[in-house]
């Protein structure tokens, strides 16, 4: 896939991260996003200059309980049926 088509499909989002204290001011982010991969592009006044920030991340797939008890019991009935068909265990 080309940097264009990627940079296309992305989503884009601004999100807001803390400094610190409760007090202290956020700090805004521009996040782009695209399935697993998140890149989070800042720039912040210091001082009397600016600096800038980026953060990347993978971030991993979640699997529910449910999902692997159905993947389970899909692999049960698949090994019923093979032991209907063949009639042997493995």
């Amino acid at each position: 896939m080309t940097a264009n088509k990627l940079a296309r499909s992305a989503t884009h989002s601004f999100i807001d991260f803390a400094e610190g204290g409760t007090l202290l001011s956020k700090r805004e982010y521009l996040r782009m996003t695209h399935e697993q991969l998140v890149f989070d592009i800042c720039a912040a006044p210091f001082g009397t200059a600016y600096f800038f920030s980026c953060r990347f991340a993978q971030i991993p797939a979640v699997v529910q309980p449910w999902e692997l008890f159905v993947f389970a019991i899909g692999l049960c009935a698949l090994d019923y049926i093979d032991i209907i068909l063949t009639g042997l265990p493995y």
